[in-house]
C-alpha cells in the first residue's frame, strides 16, 4: 500500500478476466464488482475520449477531495448506520485494458462515448449484498442467546437487493406550479424523446408520504415500470432493471422460493409481500438512536432560512418565473381535465429512517428554483462571491459542517438527495431472539423474518452547473407536457 498525506491510503486491485462483474454506470462513472473474497466495488471515472489527453493530470492526481466530502457532507448528514466513506484505489493500463476488453459486450451503446482510463478510483462496500462478518456471525450462531435452536441459517436462501432512485420526494412551496410534481412532469419529457414508451405510475411523493398505502402502490409502480429507477440483484448479480430481460414474475418465484409460508402461493401475493417488507425497511431507524440524528445546527440552519411566503414573494416580485406565464396557465388546464393531479399531502416519516433523512435533505432546498438561478446568476455575473460548495480538502477540514449555506449551496445539496440511490439487501433467515445490535430485523406479511441492511449510494457533490441545466430542463418538460396532452 502506498501512504498519501491526510492519513489517506491507496490501495492497487488486481483485475483479471475473470475476477469482475460490471454492475452498471451513470453518466460520470462506470461501476464494476470484484469477486475476490472483498466484497468490494470500484467507481471509476469516464471522460469523452476528446477529453482524455486535458484530464491527463487528474488522472495522475487522486481524488482525495471527493473522499473528504463524503467524511465531512455525506456522512454526518446521513450517518454510518447508512453510509461508510469509500477508499482509494488504483487501477493500471493494463488492467483498463482488461477491462474494456470485457465491458465491450456489456456496456449500453450510447455509454461507449466515455472511456475509462488509469488511475485514481473510489472503492465502496457492494451493497447488493450483505457484510461477510455478518453472514459469519449468522454461521456461527453468535446472537444474544448460545442455544443452537435460535438461529436456523438457510445456506441456499438467496440474497437479494433491491436498488430504487426515489427521485424528488418534497417541492418548495414557490415550485408547486402546477398540480404535478417534477418527476411526473418529467415522464412527458421521457415520452417525448422516446426513452420511454409508457407513463409510469409512480410518484416520489407517494413514496415519501409517511402513508403506507400509498408508499407501497409506489414500490409496485417503479416495479410495473422500472425506466432506470429500481433494480433487483441477487446473489450480487442484476436479475431485474433496466439491463436485465427477466421478467418480475421470475424474481419473485425465486422470492417466494425463500417464503415457504403455506399463505404465499401466487406472484401477486409475493409482490404484495415484497413491496411491503421493502416499506419496512425504508421506514425503519436502524441507527438506534431515538433522537433525531440529523445535524442539529443544520437544522438549525434549515428552520432560520425558511422564509415565511410574504418575505418569498417579496424576494421573487422582481424575479422573472423560469416558465412564462401563459405556458403555466395553459399547461394546468390540460393537466386539470386530463390527468389525475399528484397529492402533496404527507404524515412525518419514521425519525432516522432513510426516507427521513433523505427528505430533510431535501427540504434545504426552501427558496425554490427561479431564486435560487437568479441568485446563482447575480454571484457568477458580478463575481463577488462563488456559489459552488467549498469542497477543496483544506477548507472542508478546517470548517466544521455544516456552514453557513447560503440558497445555492443549500439547492446543490437537495439536488443530491433527489438524485442519490438507496440500496435495500436482506436474506430470510429463522431467528426466534434478536440478534447484536447492529443487526436489523425485520419481518413481512407472513412473519418471516430478514436481516437486512439499507445503505445510500450516489451521494457526489453536485456541480453548480446543474443549476443551468435544470432551468433548461424545466422549460423543455413543459413543452413536452404541452406538445403531448393538446395532441390527445
Amino acid at each position: 500500500m502506498e501512504n498519501l498525506n491526510l492519513n489517506f491510503t491507496i490501495t492497487p486491485y488486481e483485475i483479471t478476466d475473470s475476477n469482475w462483474s460490471y454492475k452498471g454506470e451513470g453518466n460520470s462513472n462506470l461501476v464494476i464488482a470484484l469477486k475476490n473474497g472483498e466484497s468490494k466495488v470500484l467507481r471509476i471515472r469516464k471522460f469523452d475520449q476528446s477529453e482524455v489527453l486535458a484530464v491527463r493530470d487528474e488522472l495522475e492526481a487522486p481524488d482525495i477531495t471527493s473522499i473528504i466530502y463524503y467524511d465531512k457532507i455525506i456522512l454526518p448528514l446521513f450517518t454510518d448506520s447508512y453510509f461508510r466513506v469509500p477508499l482509494l484505489g488504483r487501477i493500471n493500463e493494463s488492467q483498463v485494458a482488461t477491462l474494456n476488453k470485457g465491458l465491450e459486450k456489456v456496456r449500453p451503446e450510447f455509454r461507449k462515448r466515455k472511456v475509462i482510463q488509469p488511475g485514481f478510483v473510489t472503492v465502496f462496500d457492494d451493497f447488493t449484498l450483505l457484510p461477510n462478518q455478518l453472514l459469519e456471525q449468522l454461521k456461527a450462531n453468535v446472537f444474544t442467546s448460545k442455544e443452537k435452536t435460535d438461529v436456523s441459517y438457510p445456506e441456499d436462501t438467496p440474497i437479494f437487493c433491491v436498488e430504487i432512485k426515489p427521485k424528488q420526494g418534497w417541492l418548495p412551496l414557490v415550485d408547486r406550479k402546477f398540480p404535478k410534481c417534477v418527476f411526473c412532469l418529467n415522464q412527458y419529457l421521457k415520452l417525448c424523446s422516446k426513452s420511454i414508451t409508457t407513463l409510469s405510475k409512480y410518484c416520489p411523493l407517494d413514496l415519501f408520504s409517511g402513508v403506507s398505502p400509498r408508499m407501497i402502490f409506489a414500490i409496485k409502480s417503479l416495479l410495473e415500470t422500472p425506466q432506470n429507477n429500481v433494480r433487483i440483484f441477487e446473489n450480487g448479480e442484476l436479475v431485474f432493471g433496466d439491463r436485465s430481460s427477466a421478467s418480475l414474475d421470475l424474481v419473485l418465484q425465486s422470492f417466494l422460493s425463500g417464503n415457504q409460508s403455506s399463505s404465499v402461493e401466487n406472484s401477486s401475493a409475493a409482490l404484495d409481500n415484497l413491496c411491503t417488507l421493502l416499506v419496512n425497511m425504508l421506514t425503519q431507524n436502524i441507527t438506534r438512536n431515538d433522537q433525531d440524528s440529523f445535524p442539529r445546527n443544520l437544522s438549525s440552519m434549515r428552520n432560520c432560512s425558511r422564509i415565511d411566503s410574504q418575505e418569498l414573494t417579496n424576494l421573487s416580485a422582481d424575479i422573472p418565473s423560469r416558465i412564462p406565464m401563459d405556458e403555466i396557465i395553459k399547461l394546468n388546464t390540460l393537466l386539470a381535465s386530463q390527468t389525475t393531479p399528484c397529492d402533496f399531502s404527507a404524515q412525518d416519516l419514521p425519525v432516522n429512517s432513510v426516507l427521513d433523512k433523505i427528505l430533510k435533505i431535501q427540504k434545504l432546498d426552501t427558496y425554490g428554483a427561479d431564486y435560487v438561478y437568479h441568485y446563482y446568476k447575480t454571484c457568477v455575473d458580478t463575481a463577488q462571491h462563488s456559489p459552488i460548495l467549498a469542497y477543496n480538502s483544506n477548507q472542508l477540514i478546517e470548517d466544521a459542517f455544516p456552514r453557513v449555506l447560503d440558497p445555492v449551496e443549500c439547492y446543490l445539496l437537495a439536488t443530491m438527495a433527489r438524485d442519490c440511490s438507496i440500496l435495500v439487501s436482506f436474506k430470510k433467515v429463522d431467528i426466534v431472539k434478536s440478534g447484536p445490535k447492529e443487526v436489523s430485523i425485520t419481518k413481512d406479511l407472513f412473519g418471516n423474518k430478514y436481516i437486512f441492511q439499507v445503505n445510500v449510494a450516489d451521494v457526489n457533490a453536485k456541480p453548480v452547473q446543474c443549476i443551468g441545466k435544470h432551468y433548461s430542463r424545466d422549460n423543455e418538460l413543459v413543452q413536452a407536457a404541452l406538445n403531448i396532452l393538446q395532441d390527445k
